[in-house]
């Protein structure tokens, strides 16, 4: 059977380790699994695929717009941000140009000259915060396409669904209650971490095998005798 939402988390969580409503109550339950989605969030976005990792119950897109203001050469981002994907800029004219990457300190432009004018043709993502190739002559539209984290479960939805795999939901379960055996001196803890090392590789390998950019083949069997 699939556990997927808050209530079931947490209800499977205290099956495995013999606790109760009393001796782990809801709040300590949700920090504890919010600790493992935070580890799992980690295994999504380090593993090999090329695929871009986001939950199921979003309902917008990985997409964040912002005005550049004339004058300006930097923009803050927000803490969701894992990572960048990609990144334009919009004139006034509906123009629409792709931003390259650059390093302030290897360019040794650590201080954006404020004679340096014009259009950005890139950025530099550092400290949460983007910092342009030019102070910006005029007022532009920034569109940055980025990676986010798992969301946290909230203590009193519980019907709130983690948005990640049902196949994976037992990690995050089992993280939960390796964590908690460090209070509770739980017995199985060894066994805990085995299948947190086993659990790691799977979901990685999971994640692996997502790459919207490679070749997709199919076999197609054909039965000759009809």
């Amino acid at each position: 059977m699939a556990i997927n939402t808050q209530s079931e988390l947490i209800e499977h969580l205290r099956f495995i380790t013999g606790e109760n409503s009393n001796s782990l109550p809801e709040a300590d339950a949700v920090r504890l699994l919010n600790f493992g989605l935070d580890n799992y969030t980690h295994l999504a976005f380090t593993a090999d695929g090329k695929w871009q990792i986001d939950e199921a119950e979003n309902t917008d897109m990985p997409v964040a717009t912002a005005t550049l203001s004339s004058g300006a050469y930097q923009l803050p981002l927000d803490e969701r941000f894992l990572a960048i994907s990609f990144a334009e800029i919009e004139d006034a004219a509906g123009n629409r140009t792709a931003l390259s990457k650059f390093d302030r300190s290897l360019d040794g432009r650590v201080t954006i000259k404020t004679t340096e004018t014009g259009q950005p043709s890139a950025y530099d993502y550092d400290a949460k915060v983007l910092t342009f190739d030019l102070y910006a002559d005029a007022d532009y539209t920034v569109r940055v396409f980025f990676t986010r984290p798992f969301r946290h479960l909230v203590v009193g939805d519980s019907d709130q669904v983690t948005g990640i795999p049902t196949i994976h939901t037992e990690y995050v379960v089992n993280h939960a209650a390796h964590r908690l055996s460090l209070r509770t001196g739980n017995e199985h803890r060894s066994q805990l971490k085995q299948e947190l090392i086993q659990g790691a590789k799977d979901i990685q390998d999971d994640y692996g095998q997502f790459d919207e950019d490679g070749p997709v083949s199919l076999e197609i069997s054909v039965d000759i005798r009809k």
